[in-house]
């Protein structure tokens, strides 16, 4: 199962790569609502890697917060991938895209239609 469905829990690696993603796209987003949609799962994230107590995360997001991340988490994954790119890229990348359920054949069938044509 996957994060965007609230399905997964998350380990403290998963939560940490996540918020490395979303903090590098954030800066490179200029569409305000998609700004604020990331800096919202941010804000999530940080609290749940800064609550020692929580062994089981769960991170749940609305469909509007979740393609915003799917395709933040894409484009990093893309960053990371790009020629001459390092095997540590690659895997980071790999588990990025297990984490958000992109792998082919994951995900849902609107999101991957949005993700094909920008929406």
């Amino acid at each position: 199962m996957d994060i965007v469905s609230g399905q997964r829990s998350l380990t403290r690696p998963d939560l940490e790569l996540l918020h490395e993603a979303l903090s590098y796209m954030r800066k490179r987003v200029f569409d305000q609502a998609e700004s604020v949609r990331i800096k919202g799962v941010l804000d999530r994230i940080e609290e749940m890697l800064l609550d020692p107590t929580t062994e089981r995360r769960l991170l749940r997001l609305s469909p509007p917060e979740q393609e915003a991340m799917e395709r933040q988490v894409e484009s990093f994954c893309v960053e990371l991938t790009r020629r001459g790119a390092s095997q540590q890229g690659r895997e980071q990348a790999a588990r990025l895209r297990a984490l958000i359920g992109s792998n082919a054949g994951s995900g849902s069938f609107w999101s991957r239609i949005r993700r094909i044509f920008g929406r």
